[in-house]
């Protein structure tokens, strides 16, 4: 023990032992971070005249894609101009019809009961203040705002992981992202046919079958597209994601600023209520004609995007 000199007074005795004392701080808190929070076809009457970060102190945090704010509601889809969906009194085709609802009906609002019948899933929804119905599920989406869609970093993932599954020819791949509710639908063109796979092994073998299908015709002659995937859809699609194209979201992309195209670009009625993903190659400088898009209709299955509809665009002849 230090001995204090007895010729030290109290004063400088007190001063030195106040000097000797160090002064402790709790160490900040670290917030946490925040958290943010195929079925039987229902019936579907058709128009009578239709028309064609976090931190952390000690190790580098894991980053995470952002998800987007979903608004839990629901909106419709496969529905065409002048079509009209059903709104049922019960879950199952033998309930009374209430209700119909065209093909950009938005903002509905779910009640979180959800039944089978008749092969369907069936989803309850608020008709009113007091009044619900059931609609089958085949024919709605999750409503994401669009915003949030083109910021949700996993959509980018998502077309990524969707790349190289047709540069590889990997059906298992496909398979995994396409959406598990709406299947992949695909047009050869937005005024052609739509050919829909609902099952999860026929997109497995998508890039060897040679099952055939209907897609049309052909644009200028008129011939029938008839063949299978492999041969009528894969080289289109190789010819855009195997070269340097880009993405728009949202946004029919076009070809040149004049329009590129001498017909309308339409997104199908069908899919209004689907944020969109356009993958573009553009003409070169001497073939400004012969450009190429690829639009990918991005469905929500419990949060999760994705692919759900693919529609070929190019010069029109």
């Amino acid at each position: 023990m230090k001995t204090i000199p007895a010729c030290l007074s109290l004063t400088a005795l007190l001063i030195a032992s106040l000097a000797c004392t160090r002064s402790v701080s709790a160490p900040p808190i670290t917030p946490p971070p925040e958290v943010t929070v195929v079925p039987t076809q229902e019936t579907v009457l058709p128009s009578p005249v239709p028309v064609v970060q976090p931190t952390d102190t000690v190790a580098p945090p894991t980053q995470t894609p952002a998800e987007p704010k979903l608004a839990g509601l629901y909106a419709v889809i496969r529905l065409g101009e002048g079509d009209l969906l059903n709104v049922r009194a019960g879950p199952g085709t033998g309930n009374d019809v209430l209700d119909t609802l065209g093909p950009e009906r938005r903002d509905l609002q779910p009640t979180g009961n959800v039944e089978e019948a008749d092969g369907v899933t069936w989803v309850e929804i608020q008709r009113d203040s007091e009044a619900t119905g059931w609609v089958s599920r085949e024919f709605l989406t999750e409503q994401v705002v669009p915003q949030a869609f083109c910021d949700d970093e996993r959509v980018g993932k998502l077309l990524d992981d969707f790349a190289q599954a047709v540069k590889n020819q990997d059906g298992e791949a496909l398979a995994r992202l396409v959406s598990p509710v709406q299947g992949l639908t695909m047009q050869h063109n937005w005024w052609n046919p739509a050919v829909k796979l609902d099952s999860p092994e026929a997109i497995k073998n998508l890039f060897f079958s040679t099952t055939d299908f209907d897609w049309g015709t052909a644009d200028g002659s008129g011939l029938p597209l008839v063949g299978p995937f492999k041969e009528v859809i894969l080289p289109k699609l190789q010819d855009v994601i195997n070269a340097d194209y880009t993405r728009h979201c949202n946004i029919l992309e076009s070809g040149t600023s004049a329009g590129g195209t001498a017909g309308l670009l339409t997104w199908p009625a069908e899919y209004a209520n689907l944020n969109t993903m356009a993958l573009f190659r553009a003409a070169a400088a001497d073939d400004e004609m012969n450009w190429r898009t690829w639009v990918v209709g991005i469905d929500y299955v419990g949060g999760t995007p994705y692919l759900s509809v693919l529609v070929q665009y190019g010069w029109e002849i």
